[in-house]
């Protein structure tokens, strides 16, 4: 119980601080991204996971709303408010506490041999318990990150989802991985998408740690050339073998899966 956080917790007075609305464009680097909302909890809990094929797959469903008419076809926004069943995460929820709607999407390949690393974990929204009856609770919407409908799952939030990404160390000089996957499918990337990326060795990537994306290039004859530079990254999450990180710079908006990653020179 208390890993739970309560909505007061949350400082929902940032709604401001969504990261995609402070995206600004730089000079020579490209698209330019502040950092501070990255320490913002309504913005860290934005950002997905790439969790097991078995996982949450029985985790409860937003069962009902308050809205009028047949709400199957349209998203819920912001102080709609929503039923779930009052024990999530095997927490018996109470007023005040937080839920994180998400989404299990597309799953996850391996872009080295094709083998299934597992599927996303969106979310679509966050809300507070306002009110409770036998065996359900009531919801008020505070963010939806994108349409938030009858059929979402629901969880509860932990502590731990809203810790800020302290200052890493960096990953050692040498060590690199690829990007398997991007929060959103699309072919352009501006800062504050979400890249999953491989972690070879534990403890090779932390919360806070900056990586560089680039890409392999080759001439006409196949010799190796030097890395295309794409952008920056910041870790926000290490869960297993996978990281999520926030594109925090752009030099190019075309990064991709298969892409690699570096640790990011000093300033």
């Amino acid at each position: 119980m208390s890993g739970r956080v309560r909505g007061t917790r949350l400082a929902w007075a940032l709604t401001g601080a969504l990261a995609w609305t402070l995206a600004t464009v730089g000079g020579a680097s490209g698209q330019q991204a502040p950092t501070p909302s990255l320490r913002d909890p309504v913005y860290l809990l934005s950002v997905g996971r790439l969790v097991a094929l078995d996982a949450y797959g029985a985790a409860p469903r937003v069962r009902a709303s308050e809205a009028e008419g047949d709400i199957q076809d349209r998203s819920l926004t912001p102080f709609d408010r929503v039923f779930v069943q009052s024990t999530l995460d095997g927490h018996l929820l109470d007023v005040g506490d937080a839920v994180q709607f998400f989404r299990l999407d597309r799953t996850v390949a391996d872009p080295r041999d094709g083998s299934t690393i597992g599927r996303l974990l969106v979310p679509t929204g966050i809300g507070r318990v306002d009110s409770l009856t036998p065996g359900a609770a009531r919801v008020r919407i505070t963010h939806a990150y994108g349409p938030v409908r009858v059929g979402d799952r629901a969880r509860a939030v932990e502590t731990a989802d809203t810790l800020p990404p302290a200052a890493g160390p960096g990953p050692a000089p040498g060590i690199e991985g690829r990007v398997v996957a991007f929060q959103d499918a699309k072919a352009i990337h501006p800062p504050y998408d979400v890249a999953f990326l491989t972690v070879p060795d534990p403890g090779a990537l932390t919360p806070g740690d900056r990586v560089e994306l680039v890409r392999p290039r080759h001439d006409a004859a196949g010799a190796a050339l030097a890395d295309v530079y794409l952008g920056e990254a910041e870790v926000v999450r290490v869960e297993g073998g996978y990281a999520a990180a926030v594109l925090t710079a752009m030099a190019r908006s075309d990064a991709r899966v298969g892409d690699r990653w570096l640790a990011a020179p000093d300033d």
